[in-house]
């Protein structure tokens, strides 16, 4: 049966992100505002924390407002920025791809811990990557590189 635990918790998500599971858990990563968080299987959030290249969102935003209430549209504004286009979880580790921010030298993986989210490391890649999947030897991700996208696999950074 699906549940909507946030709900049911009046505890509801403000914005876009993506999320990824293990073992009862959720971890949720911000797409326009830089938090990850843990939630567990009941909804109750184990940690909610800022990502390592934290922002001022306040200007990502534009509300535009028509007659009643029901009609208010919230869009990003021109220049906004964004904060993380994937994660995935293994083990004690959270890998999250950081937003490249119309940065072309921004190729990058964030590492945090999935315990406590605390930042870890930063890993810098060859190529922009857009998704990823993890196992205990091996990061999987679609690359861009040169116009092309491609499938990559490299080394589980958190085992080295």
């Amino acid at each position: 049966m699906l549940a909507d635990i946030q709900q049911e918790q009046n505890n509801m998500l403000s914005y876009e992100g993506v999320i990824s599971g293990q073992e009862n858990k959720i971890y949720f990563a911000g797409y326009s505002e830089p938090i990850i968080k843990k939630i567990d299987s009941d909804g109750n959030i184990v940690f909610s924390k800022s990502t390592i290249d934290n922002y001022d969102t306040s200007a990502n935003y534009a509300k535009t407002q028509s007659g009643d209430l029901s009609n208010n549209l919230l869009s990003y504004t021109p220049g906004a920025l964004f904060s993380s286009l994937d994660l995935d979880v293994c083990d004690e580790h959270l890998f999250i791809i950081p937003h490249y921010n119309d940065d072309e030298s921004f190729k990058y993986l964030d590492l945090y811990s999935s315990i406590d989210g605390k930042y870890l490391e930063t890993y810098t890649t060859d190529h922009f990557l857009t998704s990823l999947t993890v196992d205990s030897a091996n990061v999987y991700a679609i690359t861009v590189g040169d116009g092309t996208k491609f499938i990559s696999k490299f080394d589980n950074p958190s085992e080295s």
